[in-house]
């Protein structure tokens, strides 16, 4: 079965996570390790702090299957920061030479298609020698379809 962080009855480990001190002079809001490589998830962004949640969430899970020297950050389209310029100038601030920005978002719409490519090689230019790049959506993956399944209550688990 795969884990539902929000709704996750151990709260206390995550609020020690979401309120411990990183590591370097960033707030958790926009990065969670730091290394020579910079994974960002870039979401559509909301004022509901339930979405901010999910997203520092992932970062964590992912965090924890990542080599050091990797780091995780969020930033989001519209409606709260980080954007993904501060994002991506952030991640080269704390030195990384390496940026994969990945839509934390299901289909290929507008932001995907369009924005997300965009607004990176912005800020890529700003940044000489960065090698920067943005993957596609997270679209229809097994792993999605099985999460989708333990929700509804019809994997062979439930």
């Amino acid at each position: 079965m795969i884990p539902d962080p929000l709704h996750s009855n151990d709260n206390a480990r995550a609020h020690k996570f979401l309120t411990r001190q990183p590591k370097k002079s960033s707030s958790l809001e926009t990065g969670v390790g730091w290394g020579v490589r910079s994974l960002i998830l870039v979401d559509h962004g909301s004022r509901r702090p339930e979405a901010g949640r999910v997203l520092r969430q992932m970062l964590e899970l992912l965090l924890r299957r990542l080599p050091p020297d990797t780091e995780v950050r969020g930033a989001h389209m519209e409606l709260s920061a980080p954007s993904l310029a501060e994002a991506i100038d952030a991640s080269v601030a704390a030195g990384a030479a390496e940026v994969i920005v990945v839509p934390f978002m299901l289909a290929p719409g507008r932001h995907v298609l369009e924005d997300v490519p965009r607004l990176a090689a912005e800020a890529a230019r700003r940044h000489p020698g960065l090698s920067l790049r943005v993957t596609p959506c997270l679209g229809a993956h097994p792993a999605l379809a099985q999460v989708v399944l333990e929700r509804a209550g019809l994997d062979e688990d439930s």
